[in-house]
């Protein structure tokens, strides 16, 4: 009888990841399972586990039941007594608001903690409410850096009985996680499964947004429209805000995609060059009115990172129209919003800066700025903000003359693009970096490396659609016929002289 007892003890603490003296006492002696009668006979039923070795000891502060039993008892319970799981979870959750959060967040540390109450609570109330909150958790720790927790709530959504959403839920944060990993392809495979169920939940509306994250990249802004105006729908149903400044703020980055390119397109194109240009006014309208939605609903929300994040690209956008000091000014105005805290963010509005300065001729002003902004990255970590940067600053120093630093810093763009995985960035990198050679060539040798990271470029942007690098790269590949010319003249005649007879 005792060993029948003990097996459903053991199933019942198999449940939390770990638990405490008293939590386990208040297990075995709760009505509901029916395990001991009274705390005398629960202490003798939790030592026989202990020496049995079915209960560990955790950091000196929990006990748990051992991994390679947990697995087994914890299957058994799901599968023969659902309401004694249930049971359990509930009893669970409400110990673990009285004190034992603290204990459970030291053993298995604060993000973990968090995420396995609130998978306790989606367990027990099945609520699309308690699954938006543990996306919004998940998301919150990527934010901070904490990819992992992405894989944490995969491990611990596996140990959960069958539901007729766990599929999907657990689509959804393998895609973060392989998201964190810019494996954009894997990533995509498991978004498209999310969106394959109807719901309209965060998790819909976040996989909506970073599928058109992906179709951008790729240069198909017609595609991550549609999907952005879904993820906005889902959104402004399950009434989300800092989302919607988000994928407004993408939203504003495809239509001024689509404008650029019908922008290129008229120069390119005199017979419908009328038709090209009013279709860029109309999709840069539309990207003004998106960024500026978006800066409104951060400012709001006193989201003074996205509101800046909203500015920045609102500038980039007046910039692209030729209206540089419009975008100077806007510039200027979202870097004095941004969080001092926001060290990639100020980066980002410094190079931003420093480029439009580069491009009103006011080559110091720029120098100045960049350099400003390469400080602000000493320590950190790789990343696109420094790789962007290190890309505007080679185009200055080449306007300056130096063109041994100006070749530096564009080396060190394209190698940290690899690095990242983000082939538009290398490609512009090696554009910027084949006209830097090209200045500098002296030798064929120098021509021939340049015409090699034409070469690679074209082939990504080509790809991706990007008439105006493409534009770039024709306008180098020109450079470099032309300087071959000029070397060819400035070869000293080496031809046989015939003898005089």
């Amino acid at each position: 009888m005792e060993a029948s007892i003990l097996d459903a003890y053991a199933s019942i603490l198999s449940i939390p990841p770990v638990f405490d003296e008293a939590l386990a006492i208040n297990y075995g002696t709760s009505a509901e399972f029916n395990i001991a009668h009274d705390k005398i006979e629960a202490t003798h039923l939790f030592e026989q586990l202990r020496l049995c070795g079915v209960i560990v000891r955790e950091q000196g502060l929990c006990w748990k039941v051992e991994e390679s039993f947990r697995n087994e008892f914890l299957r058994r319970i799901q599968r023969d007594s659902r309401l004694d799981y249930m049971n359990a979870v509930r009893v669970f959750l409400e110990y673990s608001n009285v004190g034992f959060s603290a204990k459970m967040r030291r053993v298995l540390g604060e993000s973990a903690a968090e995420i396995t109450s609130r998978i306790m609570r989606l367990e027990l109330n099945d609520t699309s409410e308690d699954f938006n909150a543990l996306v919004e958790i998940v998301q919150e720790g990527a934010r901070r850096g904490r990819g992992a927790d992405a894989r944490c709530t995969i491990n611990l959504l596996g140990k959960l009985p069958h539901h007729p959403d766990r599929e999907r839920q657990e689509n959804f944060f393998e895609a973060l996680w392989l998201w964190r990993r810019h494996d954009r392809k894997g990533a995509r495979d498991h978004l498209e499964c999310v969106l394959a169920h109807p719901n309209q939940d965060l998790a819909s509306a976040i996989s909506a947004h970073l599928l058109a994250v992906i179709d951008i990249e790729q240069g198909k802004e017609h595609l991550a429209i549609s999907l952005l105006e879904r993820s906005l729908s889902d959104l402004e149903f399950i009434d989300h805000e800092r989302g919607r400044a988000l994928v407004l703020t993408t939203l504003g980055r495809a239509q001024r995609e689509i404008a650029t390119r019908c922008q290129a397109q008229a120069g390119t194109d005199p017979n419908k060059r009328i038709g090209h240009l009013n279709e860029a006014a109309e999709f840069f309208s539309a990207a003004h009115s998106s960024f500026d939605e978006a800066a409104l609903v951060a400012g709001k929300l006193n989201e003074w990172s996205s509101y800046s994040k909203a500015q920045l690209e609102l500038a980039v956008s007046y910039e692209r129209e030729g209206k540089l000091d419009k975008a100077i000014q806007i510039v200027e105005e979202a870097r004095q919003r941004t969080p001092s805290t926001d060290r990639d963010l100020i980066v980002r509005g410094l190079t931003q800066l420093g480029s439009l300065y580069r491009k009103r001729n006011k080559y110091a002003a720029a120098a100045s700025i960049l350099d400003e902004a390469l400080r602000f990255t000493e320590g950190d970590q790789p990343n696109f903000e420094i790789a962007k940067l290190l890309n505007v600053l080679a185009s200055a120093e080449r306007k300056q003359g130096n063109l041994a630093e100006a070749r530096h810093h564009a080396e060190s763009s394209v190698q940290l693009g690899r690095r990242l995985g983000n082939s538009r960035h290398t490609a512009h990198a090696l554009s910027n970096l084949a006209a830097i050679v090209v200045d500098d060539a002296v030798s064929e040798a120098d021509l021939d490396f340049a015409i090699a990271c034409l070469d690679e470029s074209q082939g990504v942007l080509r790809g991706l659609n990007d008439v105006r690098g493409l534009h770039m790269i024709a306008e180098t590949r020109g450079r470099v016929q032309r300087k071959r010319g000029d070397l060819e003249k400035s070869r000293p005649d080496t031809s046989t002289r015939r003898k005089p007879v």
